[in-house]
């Protein structure tokens, strides 16, 4: 059965449960974070969680910064918060919407990657570029989303590893309407 996400924060209420995939673990919170083992190692990336495309991002942030950071790029907006990742694992980044795709294999951030998109405009191109990057997990999960939210656009990114909560090598980063 068809389903719709309506907005960018039960997107990420979906996202957070794991329930559109293969993701990063994600807090909507500081106050989640510093309950985590190590929080304090590493960099972390925030980004604005509500009702706005092409929302407000900051990553590379230190933890003991992150607080400050969030309240003076935030202040009480939504937000999703998770680890810095190495993007020069990145293997391709897309936007797939039914059988079309805008796609890269630039190694940047996703917004970067997305000024060099190449186009498929057709089922059989973009399901042979999904199969060739795409574990078999991701790319099962790519046709349930299709199938359970169509007129949905789903962000991915290719790893050269496994990682997220599943460990596929692909993550997803959104799934909504445009």
């Amino acid at each position: 059965m068809s389903q719709i996400i309506k907005n960018k924060i039960e997107m990420y209420d979906l996202l957070r449960q794991g329930l559109l995939g293969n993701t990063l673990e994600s807090y909507a919170t500081f106050q989640e974070i510093t309950r985590i083992p190590h929080w304090t190692k590493g960099r972390w990336a925030v980004r604005e969680a509500g009702n706005v495309s092409g929302g407000k991002f900051i990553t590379g942030v230190k933890a003991g910064c992150l607080r400050k950071q969030i309240h003076k790029n935030f202040g009480e907006r939504p937000i999703n918060i998770s680890r810095q990742l190495d993007n020069k694992l990145c293997l391709l980044q897309a936007e797939i919407y039914d059988d079309y795709m805008m796609y890269s294999t630039y190694p940047g951030f996703f917004r970067t990657a997305m000024q060099y998109a190449k186009h498929s405009f057709s089922a059989c191109g973009t399901r042979s570029i999904l199969k060739a990057y795409c574990d078999q997990p991701s790319y099962e999960n790519i046709e349930r989303l299709q199938e359970k939210y169509p007129d949905h656009v789903i962000e991915i990114t290719v790893y050269a590893i496994p990682i997220g909560i599943y460990k596929w090598n692909t993550l997803f980063w959104e799934v909504r309407q445009y």
